[in-house]
């Protein structure tokens, strides 16, 4: 009986240090998904039916002068820009996640599905990287690149895995990953980002093409980490991971890679994979409860027969 007791105890401890080191668990598996509606309703990369080069996710409907009316979101309180953002930087969509565990899918699938309106979820091959040659390198284009919000409700680990959802370009991604929004007050789409990075390179002077703060001329972003779908080097892969503050909002800048040397062709629809587990510390307490307390471990004295 006594040993029962330790081991409800412990669990008792283990869990409630998982729940604070995760920021409280949700018991309620939901997420939320939100879309900017400008150049909403088009087949992707199509604007009345012409091929599109326009950059995706302006905040007012004037586009890149930022003027005219504020452009209606989908998913938000009262059709408003998400989680307060105010940067001038085009934002295209955001998602929250309420507890540990949850998953989202950002598409204009998605978009359609919940709400009944096509979100415009499209990029081009050269918004990660493209072909240039010297001087300039490879180098991506802010014209194509799509800018996104995480956030979760609870601390915990996010993944995210892009993939595209037609065939007019392979499934070639760059992620990076900021903490933080964009607090500019203007925000030119012109000119590239990552410029001159090559894949599997990992000298610092290399990394530094990527890894900077604020990659686009905005203000209000602190970089994490990034993925480059090259597969080469230690950032080659198809997904990218980081640990998530609980209410803090995070910056995704997201673009195809796929060679070539113009920023506008081609221009294909994609798909954004949000999954979400514990932060491996948060389990590790579980264990460590246990065997602090004497719980796991402990061998059996044999009996003594007289």
């Amino acid at each position: 009986m006594r040993n029962n007791t330790k081991l409800a105890r412990a669990v008792a401890l283990a869990m409630t240090g998982t729940a604070l080191s995760a920021g409280g668990i949700s018991t309620a598996s939901a997420s939320t998904t939100m879309y900017n509606t400008f150049n909403s309703g088009q087949a992707p990369g199509y604007v009345a039916g012409v091929p599109s080069t326009a950059t995706d996710g302006w905040t007012h409907s004037g586009g890149p002068g930022n003027g005219g009316p504020l452009t209606p979101w989908l998913g938000t309180a009262g059709f408003a820009r998400p989680f307060g953002y105010t940067g001038s930087a085009a934002l295209s969509w955001a998602a929250e996640l309420d507890g540990v565990g949850d998953s989202a899918t950002i598409s204009a699938a998605d978009s359609q599905a919940k709400y009944g309106i096509s979100a415009d979820i499209d990029t081009a091959k050269g918004a990660w990287q493209d072909a240039s040659l010297p001087p300039n390198g490879p180098q991506g284009w802010r014209h194509q690149l799509d800018l996104g919000l995480v956030a979760s409700k609870v601390a915990q680990q996010i993944t995210l895995t892009p993939s595209t959802v037609d065939t007019t370009f392979a499934s070639n991604f760059g992620i990076s990953v900021y903490k933080g929004m964009d607090a500019s007050a203007s925000w030119s789409h012109h000119g590239s980002w990552n410029r001159g990075y090559v894949a599997g390179d990992t000298s610092p002077a290399n990394l530094a093409k990527v890894n900077g703060n604020n990659p686009i001329g905005t203000s209000g972003l602190t970089f994490l980490t990034f993925m480059d779908s090259s597969g080469l080097g230690p950032y080659g892969g198809h997904s990218v991971t980081f640990e998530a503050e609980a209410g803090q909002v995070y910056t995704i800048l997201l673009g195809g890679r796929d060679g070539g040397t113009s920023w506008r062709e081609p221009i294909g629809g994609y798909k954004v994979e949000i999954s979400s587990v514990p932060i491996p510390a948060a389990v590790w307490l579980f264990g460590s409860a246990l065997a602090g307390l004497g719980v796991i471990g402990r061998r059996k004295t044999p009996a003594v027969i007289a």
